[in-house]
């Protein structure tokens, strides 16, 4: 087994982040134009603007986005040790190399998400598409008809590659911060429309699946409908029920925490949506009514009531600006 295997899958870690580094910042280029909102990890919350402007995406795109860039860096990769020591486990040291620095940047990104523990299922659900994408192409390499040395590249094709990717990057990565027209009146006007239809749109299909539990909500703790409708439609929005489902899974595991259900609230036990949105009304009346009950107006308390739930303000801020929406679109 020649060690040098593991260069290439360092080599296709990297090129795999510098992929995801190029989207995300197409992606936030693409948000900035209704609203802009730093975005601190991939995994953290979507911004309604973004929803609006990428639209929502399929859980299989969901699922091509994050194995189909593995594919592409470690068939070469893969192709590369086939290639240059047929005869060893070198395509195996390409894994191994790769899912270290691949876990290097996972752990990174973990400790940014920490605070956030709804996106920790969503984590672990990213780092498992990867690491199966990543075995699925070594393990291609090991059927006697499939042949990988193909997609290998020299090393000096390699450097070149590597270097053109970097470039284009860097310019890419400038084009889209210094070109797109963030300040565009009249552009900013039809996406705010746009904004404004989408809520009302998901707002309706909130109403439709937790009408019932919203009403009785609102009925025992004296909080305002469009309130808990702009956090549901948040949540829902971002957590999807296929993720929702996942972390009920997870937290039936010995002393795991995490968020469940629609209202996305903390236990250590599996929780149904409803349930969930009976304990999100205690923590927000709690919040506005005795926590943030000092605060000089109620549009405040629920910010920081938002806020506190969450523990980000970004997070209070966009739900915020969904209760302003609903609110005037009823009026």
């Amino acid at each position: 087994m020649h060690l040098a295997g593991i260069i290439p899958g360092v080599l296709a870690a990297l090129m795999l982040q510098g992929l995801f580094f190029l989207l995300k910042q197409q992606r936030d280029a693409v948000s900035n134009a209704v609203r802009y909102v730093e975005i601190d990890h991939i995994l953290s919350y979507r911004t309604i603007a973004e929803f609006v402007s990428l639209k929502r995406r399929g859980y299989v795109s969901f699922v091509l986005f994050r194995t189909v860039p593995v594919f592409l860096v470690m068939l070469p990769a893969v192709g590369y040790a086939q290639q240059s020591y047929p005869n060893g486990g070198s395509r195996w040291l390409v894994l191994i190399g790769f899912m270290f620095v691949n876990s290097v940047f996972a752990f990174s990104a973990a400790k940014r998400i920490l605070p956030f523990v709804s996106v920790r299922a969503t984590h672990v659900l990213l780092t498992l598409l990867t690491f199966l994408s990543a075995v699925a192409v070594v393990a291609l390499s090991y059927i006697p008809f499939v042949n990988l040395t193909v997609f290998s590249l020299s090393w000096d094709n390699l450097k070149n590659n590597l270097a053109a990717a970097l470039i284009a990057s860097t310019f890419a990565a400038m084009f889209f911060g210094a070109t797109y027209p963030r300040d565009n009146t009249s552009q900013r006007v039809v996406e705010q429309l746009e904004k404004h239809e989408f809520l009302e749109q998901q707002r309706d299909l909130i109403e439709y699946l937790y009408g019932y539990e919203i009403s009785e909500v609102c009925s025992r703790f004296g909080l305002e409908r469009a309130l808990i409708q702009a956090v549901l439609l948040y949540e829902n929005l971002n957590r999807p029920k296929v993720i929702r489902r996942l972390e009920n899974a997870l937290v039936r595991l010995p002393g795991i925490t995490l968020t469940l259900g629609v209202a996305q609230v903390r236990s250590h036990t599996p929780l149904t949506d409803a349930e969930s949105i009976i304990k999100m009304g205690q923590i927000l009346w709690e919040s506005v009514n005795q926590r943030f009950a000092e605060l000089p107006d109620e549009l405040s308390r629920f910010e920081a009531a938002l806020t506190a739930y969450n523990g980000s303000p970004r997070y209070g801020a966009e739900v915020r600006e969904i209760y302003e929406i609903l609110t005037s679109s009823a009026e």
